[in-house]
């Protein structure tokens, strides 16, 4: 996973950079957050805005707590290019 992430961040513009960290990190919230539920069926993950599953993932203990600024931060530079 670092290999994936470091090929993310050493090329393209800050734009390119910044979406494709922020596309990143999103697909790994949602599959965490897929994979603990008992019925995924009956919920749909494309409801929540990135905050929230950034927090619901840390509320399920599946990531580090001490990542929601960086998530955050990611988030706040990707809207500030769109």
């Amino acid at each position: 996973m670092d290999h994936y992430i470091l090929n993310l961040v050493n090329f393209g513009d800050e734009l390119q950079i910044a979406i494709r960290c922020h596309l990143a990190i999103e697909h790994h919230l949602i599959n965490v957050i897929e994979n603990e539920l008992k019925y995924p069926d009956e919920f749909s993950s494309s409801k929540l805005n990135f905050r929230q599953k950034v927090e619901l993932a840390i509320a399920l203990g599946k990531i580090d707590k001490g990542m929601k600024g960086t998530f955050l931060s990611i988030n706040k530079l990707r809207n500030q290019f769109a």
